[in-house]
């Protein structure tokens, strides 16, 4: 119980040293040491990589980099009433949605990273906005029934690849 009570304190002053405008490197490991550094959500694996927590809610999972006061997400969504059949319909309007969103919020479109996922080549947009150099890519994955959004530098691409690239059926729900 002492233990507990001490692990729940450091973490507790992790997080308040972070939102000081310290780095929270300690108590992302304090996270990863005490849950783990894999998740699931929506029948699906994730693997965290180093200095990388993990927050649920009632709908979504949301994975947060807590490194140098880093400002960098990935949400997970799992899409309701999916259905196989009308992925590739659908896929074509939320790709000419969302063009239009990044366009109405100044985003320039570029080129998204290439993964695989499950298997799939999910659909992936990137943009980057014009005055900060922030970059949001959105993936449809596990063919169009999550979907997996970055916000973040260009300098963390390579942390979203890795866990976009890591996903794996859960044991508890193996088709994803």
């Amino acid at each position: 119980m002492f233990l507990c009570l001490c692990l729940v304190v450091i973490v507790a002053a992790g997080f308040t040293i972070y939102e000081g405008r310290v780095d929270g490197s300690i108590a992302a490991s304090l996270w990863q040491l005490l849950r783990g550094n894999q998740v699931e959500y929506a029948g699906l694996k994730i693997t965290l990589p180093r200095y990388w927590i993990a927050v649920h809610s009632a709908d979504k999972l949301l994975l947060i980099h807590m490194v140098d006061h880093n400002t960098t997400r990935v949400g997970f969504l799992r899409l309701p009433h999916w259905d196989r059949s009308k992925w590739e319909q659908r896929r074509l309007l939320w790709v000419e949605g969302t063009l239009v969103d990044y366009e109405e919020k100044g985003f320039k479109p570029a080129f998204p990273p290439s993964m695989v996922v499950l298997g799939e080549s999910p659909t992936c947009l990137e943009a980057v906005s014009k005055d900060k150099g922030e970059v949001d890519i959105q993936c449809g994955i596990a063919e169009g029934r999550v979907l997996v959004t970055y916000w973040g530098t260009e300098n963390d691409i390579p942390y979203f690849v890795s866990m976009v690239g890591s996903i794996e059926p859960s044991e508890r729900d193996s088709a994803p």
